[in-house]
């Protein structure tokens, strides 16, 4: 339910300051809690590899990955040679 809200444009603004995305952060591990009916001051790493869930962070470099191997590959439209 949440993830596709992290996913989409993450690579526009996932890539900001980190004090920028910290409040999305700390909403996406209060959710993996409740999720996982955890405390409220669980570790929420174990939680993650636990449910097969990624990381904001994660969640971007993913992307960006996937975005460099579209362009290298050249699936990508042409407008987007200018940008690299």
């Amino acid at each position: 339910m949440i993830y596709p809200y992290l996913q989409y444009c993450v690579v526009v603004w996932g890539l900001t300051y980190p004090t920028s995305i910290r409040r999305i952060e700390i909403l996406k591990k209060r959710a993996i809690r409740v999720l996982d009916n955890s405390p409220f001051d669980a570790h929420t790493g174990p939680i993650f590899k636990k449910l097969g869930l990624l990381k904001l962070n994660d969640i971007c470099m993913l992307q960006l990955g996937e975005l460099m191997f579209y362009h290298k590959s050249s699936l990508l439209p042409v407008q987007f040679d200018k940008m690299f």
